[in-house]
Parts: structure tokens; C-alpha cells; sequence
């Protein structure tokens, strides 16, 4: 074993005399001495000025270290006086006897007061940009890589990182943006490859343009391998508040509980469990995410907890929009799974509860440069005049002054009925989805079996087909906006087969029909604007209307009826009811610049026809209209009196116009003209006959005489 004490021996004696050469190197050499030539090597490397304010302080046994005190590196030129960055003091050191051995144990490592300013001047050169430059190491060509050798790893022992009262301040003057972090604290564990550590930090961000402070605190437990490149942050918390003026409230919390592991060397991570509390809402899930060094694709789901919408609008200090019934808006909730990568992401399975009503669905978006949006949705039930503000009496309007209904309205129109649509926003939409509900209320309408076709492409948003079951019957209808020019044009179409319209009326007016029977309609509109007024303007189109089995319910227009129909029959009027019971009413129109134009109405009854013509004027609501009334009778062929019935006025207050002394001197001037008529044909006949008799009388006596010759 001599070989062995010998070994120990030579071991000893160099140690000792590396000891006693470091006592002499700190003893000997003041590394001071050395500030100007590091300030020269600096500037000749970077062209800038470093100062070195402190005294450099160097210690060697038992750790090899640096003290640096107030030093500071000067701004690119054109960037101010304001130092690139400064430091009021670090302190690395290193365990000596360990490096022997192979092992770096430092000592934690501290840094404090380093204020870094980063500037972007308005041509977009940084303040950078001279040291990356003249840093850039000169382009060497690619070698393949070589076979790993088995090397001894070398064991790395940190005592911590202990940042204190950093600062980092960020200016853009290209975009105004104004951003410093101030102060910005990091305090870690001993750190260790592969072992776990501690991890604090927290800071407070100010961003002025527009106001907003946001303080920042984050701990976890760290583990770091990177041989077998995995990374992890245990009981990770993060807590967020955001103070400023745009903030919704003025005030935003945020609260993430989490792990995170990333495997590099599998190309995968996760965040799981999730916990996510922001804005009185909780929500759990995870985020797991493949092949991290090529296309990432990330998957994950997030539900959140029941929240009352109501309670989220107040977060964000903001008033719970008024609705019919208060009760809603107070339970919902959330849940979605969904997958991502560089290019698209798609919601695969939405789940969101709104009081009693359940919405399904997915959602996808492809191409993040120009999106594609498709979606499929289904509704269960809902009834949406919960939502709607409540309804309030309308205080009574003075009769507008009647205008001709073909005469254009002189005004122009106004900025306060501007439709406000997001013209470049639709010219870039590309979207195609589907909409099923399967039960909805919306103003008193009771409808089922919805669905829809949403289709939007280079500025042309096309809704259809859309098919409603309603009341006995259904619909088939679309409608389009087209936003390809600077002026949009609207048009819808509209097909009612079958619906019993006494049901659907009722509920619409919320009182009883004003028709009832089975109708049947097809309407066909068009109009172009960016205002209400304009496109009643320019409204066109046509209009087909049948109702059989039905009755109108109109008591100041049946009290005209009964009056024209005691006229008629020469009896007096009777009690006039509210209804007009009817077989048939069928009609047409076309519809011009606002004005809709009619002229083939038909109402049969048991007691009357009646035809109608006139104008109904849509752009100031008012109607010019003339109904004709006569008897009903077995025979159609048999020549009838009218007496005309008019219709004027605004749709709020109509006036029925009729004026049977003008009916019974028509009716009169027509009865003596009939008598005309008859006495002439009477007249006629007699003559036609005495000539015919006579005639025959000469015809005799001449036959007589040529029988004589």
C-alpha cells in the first residue's frame, strides 16, 4: 500500500501548493489594476464605453469568485445618454476543492439593480442591433453529426440565483408602445441537474399607452434534466392583476394552478391538471401537446364550473343588460374540447348551458392567415323573449301628416338610421356552417325543427335555405347581404305553405288574429343602402298571398261591411260583429321603390265579393286603397254593383271612408241607364217584329200579282 500513501502524499503537497499560489495570486494581484484595459477591450468589441464604478473584488480559496460593484454600458448612439444597462452589484463564486474533482458547486449567485432599456427608433433600428453585428460569429459549413462519445457528466451544483430590484424597460417608436418592468425579483433553490428546486418571482409590468399595471407573482418547483431533456414546474401558481382604465372594471384577476412537463427528446408536454380562475369563473382541464420541434399539435379539453352571467357582467363592471325575465341569465356553464396547430384549431365538442336552454356543436378555423370558419350547431330549446328588454308603453305619437303613397320623401337620409354593418370584416369572411334548434320562441313565435345553411365568401353572406316548422305548416326562406361594393345589397325570400295563420297571428300581435285561415305566401324583396330610410327607398320586389277558410278581424272595417250590405239589400243595418268570416282571400303585388302596388285582391264570402286596388306606401307607413263591395250570388256571370270602400292613412290610425249617398246616386244613375237599356232593347224588339211582320204581309201580296201574269 505504499503506492497508495505516495499518491496522497503528491495530492496533498499540490494542494497545498495551489492554496498558497491563489493566497499569493489575491495577495499580489488587485484586479482593479485591470479596469481600464477591460474598458478598452470592450470598446474596441463593441464600440461602446463601459464604466466600472465599484471596486472588482477576486477571492480564491476555499471559492473562486467575483465581486463586481456599479458598472455600466453606454447606448447605441442616436439613443440618448441613458445607459444600455446597468448593474449595482453581482456576485458569482465557485467552490474550489470541488473543480478537482470534477464538480462545479457555485455558490447562489446574486444580481442586483440590473436595469436593462431596450429602444426601437422610428426607421426600426434597435438599439441592439450594433451588438448582434459585431457578434455574429462568421457562417461555417454544416458537419453531420457525430456518434455521442461517453463522456463523464459534469456534476453542476448551483446554491441559487438570487435576482434583486431588476428592471427591463421597453420603447418602440414605430408602434408608440412604452413598456417597464420595475421591479423584477427571481429567488430559487439550491439548483441541481435533476433534482427539484424552488422557484419565486415576481414583478410589476406598466404599460402606459393605454394605462394599465399589471403585478405578477409565480412559485413552483422546478426539476431540470437536461441530459434526458426533461423539464418540470410542480404546484405551479401563478396569481395576475391588472389595474387600468381599459380594463373591463378597471380591475382583472387571474389565478392558474397547474403542472407543467415537457420531454423533449419525446417531443411532447403537458399542463395537467389546469385550474383557471379569472372573473368569478373556475375552470379545469388539461393541455397535452406532440411533437414540439416540428408541427406542434396540441389537445386538451377546459370545463369550467356553473357561473351566473350576471355576476360576469358585474366583473366586468358592467351592468347585466335588462331582460324580460330576471331570472335568466344566472346559471350557466362551459365545456369544450379542442386541438391546435401552427395552422388551424378546431373546438371538437362544445358544450355550453344557458339557464334551461343546452347548445352543441364544434367549430373549426383553418388557415390563421386568411381563416375558413366552419361550424355545426345545435340548439335544444330556447326562448329568446326571456333575453330581450322588457316591453314598455309607447307614449302616444301624433298623427303623421298623410303624404300620397306615390310621392318620394324629400328628406335625405339621416346619420342616426345608419346601419352600421362591418363592411371590410364581411369581405373577408370565409365561413360555412350549419344551425339546428330544435325549439324556439322569439317575438311570441312559437317555431321547431329549425335549420340553417350560413355561407360567407369574398364579401357575399348567404343564409339558406332556412326551414321552420310552424303552426300547421312550414317556411323555406334565405336571405343574402352582398358587401362586394361599397353600397350592400339585401334580399330575401320567403315561402308559407299551410300555416294556420289565426294561431300565428294571435301570438305576433299577442292579442286576437287579425286573419285567421290556412295561408299560403311567397315574398320575394330586394333593396341596397346603408340606412334604414334608404332602404325603404329603394325596396322592390312581389308578393303572393292565399288564404281560404279564414276571417279578418277588423270591427271598424266589418261596421262598413254591414252598411254596405244593408244598402245593397235594402234593409236596415244590423249589429255589426268583430269578424269577417270569408272563403277565399287571394292577392298579388309588386313592389317599387317603397311602394307596394296592388291591384287583383279578391275576398269571397257567404254574403259578399269584394275587389281591391291601391297603394300601400312603406316608406312613411301609410296606405291609399280602394275595396269595391257587392252581393254575393249563385251566379258569377250575373252583372253586380259596387260600392267602394277607401282606406287612407297612417297603419296606426286608418280612416274607412264611405259614402252611400254618392253609392245610391251611382246606383240610381245605373238602374235608370239599365231601364234605358231595357226600354231601348224593348223598343227595338217591337220595331224588329212589326218589320218582320211587314215584310212577310209583302211578300204575299207579290207572290199573288206574279201569279196573275
Amino acid at each position: 500500500m505504499k503506492w497508495g500513501k505516495r499518491l496522497l502524499l503528491v495530492l496533498a503537497i499540490t494542494v497545498l501548493l495551489f492554496i498558497g499560489a491563489a493566497v499569493l495570486l489575491v495577495t499580489l494581484v488587485d484586479p482593479n489594476d485591470y479596469k481600464q484595459l477591460i474598458v478598452e477591450e470592450v470598446h474596441k468589441a463593441t464600440g461602446r464605453e463601459l464604466t466600472i464604478g465599484g471596486d472588482i473584488e477576486l477571492s480564491f480559496f476555499p471559492w473562486l469568485g467575483l465581486r463586481l460593484g456599479t458598472t455600466e454600458l453606454s447606448n447605441a448612439s442616436d439613443f440618448g445618454e441613458t445607459p444600455f444597462a446597468r448593474l449595482q452589484e453581482a456576485q458569482v463564486r465557485v467552490a474550489l476543492l470541488p473543480l478537482l474533482k470534477g464538480e462545479v458547486r457555485a455558490d447562489t449567485l446574486k444580481f442586483k439593480g440590473l436595469k436593462v432599456n431596450l429602444s426601437k427608433n422610428q426607421q426600426g433600428v434597435s438599439n441592439w442591433d450594433d451588438l448582434v453585428a459585431k457578434g455574429e460569429p462568421q457562417a461555417e459549413p454544416q458537419k453531420p453529426p457525430s456518434p455521442k462519445e461517453d463522456k463523464p457528466a459534469l456534476a453542476l451544483v448551483i446554491g441559487g440565483i438570487d435576482i434583486q430590484q431588476a428592471a427591463l424597460h421597453w420603447q418602440d417608436a414605430q408602434n408608440g408602445t412604452d413598456v417597464e418592468i420595475s421591479p423584477f425579483n427571481l429567488q430559487t433553490g439550491a439548483l441541481a441537474i435533476g433534482e427539484p428546486f424552488d422557484l419565486k418571482l415576481n414583478l410589476q409590468a406598466v404599460n402606459k399607452a393605454p394605462q394599465v399595471t399589471a403585478t405578477i407573482n409565480l412559485q413552483g418547483l422546478v426539476t431540470l434534466s437536461p441530459e434526458q431533456q426533461r423539464y418540470q414546474i410542480k404546484d405551479l401558481k401563478l396569481d395576475l392583476e391588472a389595474l387600468g382604465d381599459t380594463l373591463p372594471g378597471g380591475k382583472l384577476g387571474v389565478v392558474v394552478k397547474t403542472d407543467i412537463e415537457a420531454d423533449l427528446q419525446n417531443q411532447t408536454a403537458s399542463i395537467a391538471p389546469l385550474n383557471i380562475e379569472a372573473l368569478s369563473i373556475k375552470l379545469d382541464g388539461e393541455v397535452k401537446a406532440t411533437q414540439l420541434l416540428e408541427t406542434a399539435q396540441i389537445n386538451g379539453h377546459l370545463n369550467s364550473e356553473p357561473f351566473s352571467l350576471r355576476k360576469l357582467f358585474k366583473a366586468l363592471g358592467q351592468q347585466p343588460p335588462p331582460t324580460s325575465d330576471p331570472k335568466v341569465l344566472s346559471h350557466s356553464s362551459l365545456g369544450i374540447v379542442f386541438s391546435a396547430n401552427p395552422d388551424q384549431a378546431t373546438l371538437s365538442q362544445l358544450k355550453l348551458a344557458l339557464d334551461d336552454t343546452q347548445v352543441t356543436g364544434k367549430i373549426g378555423i383553418k388557415s390563421f392567415q386568411k381563416p375558413h370558419i366552419d361550424f355545426d350547431i345545435s340548439v335544444d330549446d330556447i326562448d329568446v323573449d326571456r333575453y330581450l328588454p322588457p316591453q314598455q308603453a309607447k307614449p302616444k305619437q301624433a298623427k303623421p301628416k298623410q303624404e300620397p303613397a306615390d310621392t318620394k320623401p324629400a328628406p335625405q337620409p339621416s346619420t342616426d338610421d345608419r346601419i352600421a354593418l362591418p363592411m371590410e370584416t364581411l369581405r373577408e369572411l370565409d365561413m360555412i356552417g350549419q344551425l339546428r334548434v330544435g325549439k324556439l320562441k322569439v317575438a311570441n313565435l312559437r317555431m321547431s325543427e329549425l335549420q340553417a345553411t350560413l355561407t360567407a365568401k369574398n364579401g357575399l353572406v348567404e343564409l339558406k335555405p332556412v326551414k321552420i316548422s310552424l303552426y300547421k305548416g312550414h317556411i323555406d326562406s334565405g336571405a343574402t347581404i352582398d358587401a362586394r361594393k361599397n353600397t350592400p345589397n339585401f334580399g330575401v325570400s320567403t315561402r308559407l305553405k299551410d300555416v294556420a295563420m289565426g294561431d300565428l297571428m294571435h301570438d305576433l300581435q299577442r292579442d286576437k288574429a287579425y286573419i285567421k285561415g290556412t295561408g299560403n305566401l311567397s315574398l320575394d324583396l330586394n333593396t341596397q343602402g346603408n340606412h334604414i330610410s334608404t332602404l325603404k327607398k329603394k325596396l322592390g320586389g312581389t308578393l303572393n298571398l292565399a288564404v281560404t277558410d279564414g276571417a279578418l278581424r277588423d270591427r271598424k272595417l266589418a261596421a262598413k261591411l254591414e252598411a254596405v250590405i244593408s244598402f245593397l239589400k235594402g234593409r236596415k243595418p244590423a249589429q255589426a260583429g268583430e269578424e269577417i268570416i270569408f272563403e277565399k282571400l287571394t292577392g298579388s303585388a309588386k313592389i317599387n321603390d317603397g311602394v307596394l302596388r296592388n291591384d287583383d285582391l279578391n275576398l269571397i264570402t257567404a254574403l259578399i265579393l269584394a275587389k281591391g286596388q291601391g297603394k300601400v306606401n312603406l316608406r312613411n307607413d301609410t296606405i291609399d286603397y280602394r275595396l269595391s263591395v257587392a252581393l254575393a250570388g249563385k251566379d258569377m256571370n250575373k252583372k253586380r254593383f259596387f260600392v267602394p270602400i277607401t282606406l287612407k292613412g297612417p297603419f296606426t290610425d286608418l280612416d274607412y271612408g264611405l259614402d252611400l249617398d254618392q253609392a245610391a246616386k251611382q246606383r240610381l244613375k245605373e238602374e235608370i241607364d239599365e231601364k234605358k237599356q231595357e226600354t231601348k232593347e224593348k223598343i227595338d224588339r217591337k220595331i224588329n217584329q212589326k218589320r218582320q211582320e211587314l215584310e212577310q204581309k209583302l211578300q204575299e201580296k207579290l207572290k199573288g200579282k206574279i201569279k196573275l201574269f
